[in-house]
């Protein structure tokens, strides 16, 4: 009876000590009602733009260095943990570690996009005007991890707006590719879209100097200037007419 007493007792105090919740999880609803929090989900949207200051090595999982420049006829480097030397030697394909890991960070990146876009609008202690230029930089955000995508892999799957759970279906992430010409419109689109509507921060408003507080926030010159960058590379013979 001691025994099938103490047994009773451990069991219960297992249910209730994996019915906790862990101090440090935080669901989306305590996220998205929370001001601080809800920026902080934005700055993570902002990590995964490419470093492209750092040409030379490999970084783990989440890596979005850029090899590029170091990769061209100019550049080499000898060492051979650099990512640039796959290009060099015509090594690189769409398997390699660094190029999988490129497509794994900017889906992410979308995805998690997507998130705070569904989301932020719920967040009352965030005023409607900071709500409208965070979607703004998020949208730009999202195309240009589209846009980085499209120049690693040419046309690529387009999710939209669509927030996936954890136990959706595998059958519903399947998705074909995109034509290359609908995914340089939708990247072209969301651009055009977040710069006309007047709500990504300028370098040039009002009469004094940019305010330092939004360095580091994507603005409205970096819009134009990004779209600009899309339009040359639709242009190019890679994707506007090549046979292939």
């Amino acid at each position: 009876l001691i025994l099938v007493g103490f047994a009773a007792f451990s069991l219960s105090s297992c249910e209730d000590y994996f019915d906790t919740v862990p101090s440090n999880v935080v669901d989306l609803p305590t996220v998205f009602s929370n001001r601080g929090l809800s920026l902080q989900w934005l700055t993570n949207v902002y990590s995964y733009i490419p470093d492209n200051t750092d040409q030379n090595y490999y970084d783990g999982a989440d890596c979005t260095e850029g090899v590029w420049t170091v990769a061209s006829n100019e550049g080499y480097l000898p060492w051979s943990e650099c990512e640039s030397n796959n290009i060099i030697l015509g090594t690189l394909y769409p398997s390699t570690g660094y190029v999988q890991n490129q497509w794994t960070a900017f889906y992410r990146g979308i995805q998690k996009a997507n998130v705070y876009l569904a989301e932020i609008d719920k967040c009352e202690p965030m005023s409607s005007q900071e709500k409208d230029w965070t979607k703004a930089e998020c949208r730009a955000l999202r195309a240009y991890y589209y846009f980085n995508l499209v120049r690693l892999f040419g046309p690529v799957p387009l999710i939209g707006d669509k927030v996936y759970n954890i136990d959706d279906p595998l059958d519903e992430m399947m998705l074909h590719r995109a034509p290359v010409d609908s995914c340089f419109d939708y990247v072209i689109s969301d651009l055009k879209d977040v710069i006309s509507s007047g709500h990504l921060i300028s370098q040039f408003n009002g009469a004094g100097a940019f305010d330092d507080q939004f360095a580091g926030n994507l603005t409205k010159e970096a819009a134009e200037g990004l779209l600009s960058i899309v339009y040359l590379y639709r242009a190019s013979f890679i994707f506007n007419g090549a046979p292939y």
